[in-house]
């Protein structure tokens, strides 16, 4: 065993094993049975790899800043027996520390840094003889510290820290006040749930930021004043779920010096009522998120240089968009109040438009001088009555409506010749597909169904036959009266997956189904009644069926039972089958082994990253 290079250790005590596998590389210690780790790891010199998780484990020995080698990861997980962080700043090699999940932890103190009496490596010393502490580390995580309340600023007696430290993340440590401000290599930043005082002191010295995100700080009322004159390489900035964000920056001036910032994110900040004018100053802006602000009431002027924009508000109108002749990718969500969308021809560069959750929106512009636009969806507007004409659309290949549920017609839709992809659901008010359906020769996916509620057979789909588009993947959505599936569909033999869900009154699958002899997905969802399959002989003719799932058909699952359902001789040969039934039946084996899995799945990926020498 003195030859083993990776080691991993699942819920079995150490005892004295250690010494035992000089030459490990790689070494994972998971389960509450390991409650010690010996000092004797301090002597595993070829160490590159520690993972140390989910154990008893109270106190990490000091000797592990012997493991000069440890190299890419150091991970210490939910070790909640754990009060206490060992000394890691004299290893010369590690490049990435993940620290998580240990409860009892209060403090990182000094002896984090530089707590070993012994000598330090060649490789941790300065030019001028002082001590370089973390001198290799790129990668710091620090999360899941729910009871850290101190994070020590080390001070100038111990040496330089984190020289070459490009990415740091703090993350759900809530009760954390103090913090270290020295970070002079830091280029990406993420916070998530910590106080705005431990951010501030993390964020008041930097200079080299590129990319910050922070999401649910409490207590932060805006980023600090001086924090854009002093990052003037930030490309990109991501503010999210802050409840207490009243304003991005306390002064409106400081915008126009982000001369490098490209993408600029807003979400869920519901203080937040205004934005800066400076914004449309920002030449480099490439992407503009604003999404879930509920109290925004007006927008600034949008860069005509911008490419990517996803706008919600809760006024009822929108600006002015005309100028954005770069626009390429245009959203518009989550606007309660929304009646209107301002014009949006000479937009000649957008490519992707979709409007969705816009309760009161009542009609869309005409988008005729849109040559570029190829794909749209709209889904989730109750109130829309009309979709513009679409007739001049040469490029459009995918066309998504859902959800519109005073919807009462679908425009003609024959020149569009490009269409590769067409979904049309839960528009109850429909009285049928769109005209034009013969002439979508490039058709490959449809989504089509819960329309035309009133009528109790599914919508005709012979017009698709005659279009000879084709078709591959067909996903069907019935309601509670339908008892069969069109006809249509046993001409369709390009098709390779095909979805039945909410047939209510179907009993069983028609034997023309064998003809499908591409069909490789067949999906049976939410259908009560459905009790039979085709026949035998059907079943076997579909050669290229790999995939067979039934969900929340109780009737069906139970005859597709393995061994002794009736109806499980069709389908024993298939590949992957899937069930509610199935999946209950071997619930119980995957509680079992999920933990096991989950550890050996992350031990190898990191482990497969690695450098090996």
């Amino acid at each position: 065993m003195g030859r083993l290079r990776t080691v991993f250790f699942n819920r079995v005590d150490l005892g004295d094993k250690l010494l035992e596998f000089k030459c490990v590389r790689g070494l994972s210690l998971y389960g509450p049975c390991i409650k010690e780790l010996p000092k004797s790891i301090g002597k595993l010199r070829h160490l590159r790899l520690l993972c140390i998780k989910d154990t008893y484990i109270k106190l990490i020995p000091n000797s592990v800043s012997m493991l000069y080698n440890l190299q890419t990861l150091f991970c210490l997980s939910y070790c909640r027996k754990c009060e206490k962080i060992p000394t890691l700043g004299h290893l010369p090699s590690l490049k990435v520390l993940r620290i998580g999940g240990m409860d009892n932890v209060r403090c990182i103190g000094t002896e984090f840094y530089n707590g070993y009496n012994g000598e330090g490596s060649s490789n941790s010393r300065g030019g001028s003889g002082s001590t370089v502490l973390f001198p290799a580390l790129e990668t710091f995580i620090l999360n899941s510290m729910h009871n850290l309340v101190e994070w020590t600023e080390p001070t100038a007696e111990i040496g330089m820290i984190f020289p070459r430290l490009e990415y740091l993340k703090v993350s759900d440590c809530e009760k954390l006040i103090g913090a270290p401000r020295h970070f002079p290599s830091l280029k990406e930043l993420s916070f998530y749930k910590i106080r705005g005082s431990a951010f501030e002191k993390i964020i008041s010295e930097l200079t080299t930021l590129t990319s910050l995100k922070i999401s649910e700080i409490s207590e932060l009322a805006c980023l600090p004043e001086h924090f854009l004159q002093k990052n003037r390489s930030l490309v990109d900035l991501r503010i999210g779920e802050c409840a207490d964000l009243e304003s991005i920056l306390p002064h409106e001036h400081v915008w126009p010096i982000c001369t490098s910032l490209r993408s600029l994110s807003i979400n869920g900040c519901d203080k937040l009522s205004t934005l800066p004018d400076a914004l449309h100053n920002l030449h480099c802006l490439e992407k503009f998120e604003v999404n879930c602000c509920r109290n925004l009431r007006s927008f600034p002027s949008i860069s005509s240089f911008l490419q990517n924009l996803l706008i919600s508000c809760s006024d009822e109108v929108l600006p002015v968009l005309q100028s954005c002749m770069s626009l390429q990718n245009l959203i518009i969500c989550n606007c309660p109040r929304l009646i209107s969308i301002p014009d949006l021809r000479n937009l000649h560069s957008l490519t992707y438009l979709e409007i969705y959750s816009c309760p009161d929106l009542i009609s869309i512009p005409d988008l005729k001088e849109l040559p570029s636009l190829a794909q749209l969806e709209i889904w989730d507007c109750s109130n829309l009555i009309l979709i513009p004409d679409l007739k001049e659309y040469p490029s459009l290949t995918q066309l998504k409506i859902s959800g519109c549920s005073n919807l009462i017609s679908i425009p003609d839709i024959h020149e569009l010749h490009s269409l590769t992809h067409l979904g049309i659901r839960q528009c109850q008010k429909l009285r049928g597909v769109p005209d034009g359906l013969d002439c979508l020769t490039h058709l490959k996916c449809l989504w089509i169904g819960d329309i035309c509620k009133e009528f109790n057979s599914f919508p005709s789909l012979n017009s698709i036959l005659h279009s000879y588009a084709p078709l591959q993947r067909l996903h069907l959505y019935g309601w509670d009266s339908l008892n069969s599936l069109p006809e249509a569909i046993k001409y369709f033999t390009a098709l390779q997956i095909l979805e039945i869900s909410e047939f209510g009154e179907m009993n069983s699958l028609p034997d023309w189904l064998g003809n499908l002899s591409s069909l490789q997905t067949l999906y049976i969802y939410n259908c009560k009644n459905m009790k039979y399959l085709p026949t035998t002989q059907a079943m076997r003719r579909l050669i290229k069926l790999e995939q067979l799932e039934i969900w929340r058909c109780p009737k069906l699952e139970k005859r597709c039972a393995e061994g002794s359902g009736a109806e499980w001789s069709k389908i024993a040969h298939i590949l992957y089958f899937s069930s509610n039934a199935w999946s209950d039946h071997f619930h119980r084996i995957k509680l079992v082994f999920k933990n096991v899995q989950r550890q050996a799945s992350e031990y190898f990926a990191h482990w497969a990253s690695y450098h090996r020498k």
